[in-house]
């Protein structure tokens, strides 16, 4: 009767094997996530900058053209941005946002200052798809 004082005993060691296996299977998991996570959320941190500081730039250079065209001048450069005056006193300029990125701003002139026309972040380079993922079609099945 040696084998009868613990019964069940084997079982709940299986069970308790099981779910520390389980338990140590996705501690490994979510650590291995988690450097994919940190390495997006950086390449995605490093993007916002360079955008929000092209903008400030952009800000400063409607500033500074907003400044000049009240003391009667029109610049054609600002701080090292080109400015094209364009017909009708609208004013362009675009600021470098990053890769193959900008920002365009186009101003008109108005009574009480400079008015947007528009202000929004382009792409500069050309897009090309990537058709490197092969899709089973079918076509090889006997």
């Amino acid at each position: 009767m040696n084998g009868a004082r613990f019964p069940g005993a084997g079982s709940a060691l299986l069970v308790l094997i099981f779910t520390i296996l389980c338990l140590t299977v996705s501690a490994l998991m979510s650590l291995s996530l988690t450097g994919g996570d940190r390495a997006l959320s950086e390449k995605v941190g490093a993007v916002v900058q360079t955008y929000y500081s092209a903008d400030c730039r952009a800000v400063e250079t409607a500033a500074a053209l907003r400044n000049a065209i009240q003391s009667g001048e029109v610049p054609e450069e600002i701080g090292g941005i080109s400015v094209t005056a364009e017909e009708n006193e609208v004013f362009s300029f675009s600021v470098p946002a990053g890769e193959g990125r900008v920002i365009t701003v186009r101003l008109a002139e108005e009574e009480s200052g400079l008015e947007i026309l528009s202000w929004q972040e382009t792409y500069t380079e050309e897009w090309t798809p990537d058709k490197t993922l092969t899709v089973y079609t079918g076509e090889d099945v006997p």
